[in-house]
């Protein structure tokens, strides 16, 4: 969190976001936080409205996280197993629903995905999450209208699928 890499990690998350039709929240994918060490942390997020005939209140989240350490005490920790692997799923999870779109497929909820940063800094990135949700800071991009705790039904974060790092 706060390093170049992890900058330009977040920046092609968003571009990913960006090929798959994936609009960005309050218009830009980078929402900014501060974490607990102080550094900038950067939660991408983007939306696939509904694509039902009405405009459907109700959201599912999609999230990842795409922190990782690299290296901690001479110990490595593979950024593959924690976590590409998690934004690697939650990514294609996208492509699906957009290519279901592109076939004439609905789907009745609003998904916002979101690679939350920070992590490994006491979950910084999905607090930081939760409380633009909480205080109604994010808006559907068709609508305008504010997306508000009451109107999420569930979230599925992706975390480490599988793993190289012997017990």
């Amino acid at each position: 969190t706060g390093s170049l890499g992890n900058t330009e990690a977040g920046m092609w998350i968003a571009r990913q976001f960006e090929g798959l039709g994936i609009a960005p929240l309050n218009g830009s994918y980078s929402q900014s936080f501060k974490a607990t060490d102080g550094s900038v942390g950067r939660n991408i997020v983007g939306i696939l409205p509904s694509a039902g005939r009405s405009f459907n209140r109700r959201y599912m989240i999609v999230a990842a996280h795409y922190d990782g350490f690299g290296e901690l005490d001479g110990a490595i920790y593979p950024g593959a197993d924690s976590n590409a692997s998690g934004v690697a799923a939650m990514l294609n999870i996208g492509k699906m629903i957009s290519a279901m779109v592109s076939y004439g497929k609905t789907y009745r909820q609003n998904i916002i995905f979101v690679a939350l940063d920070a992590k490994n800094l006491s979950m910084g990135g999905a607090k930081a999450l939760w409380e633009s949700i909480e205080n109604r800071e994010m808006r559907n991009p068709l609508t305008g209208e504010a997306i508000g705790k009451e109107d999420i039904s569930m979230m599925v974060n992706i975390d480490q699928i599988g793993s190289c790092l012997s017990p």
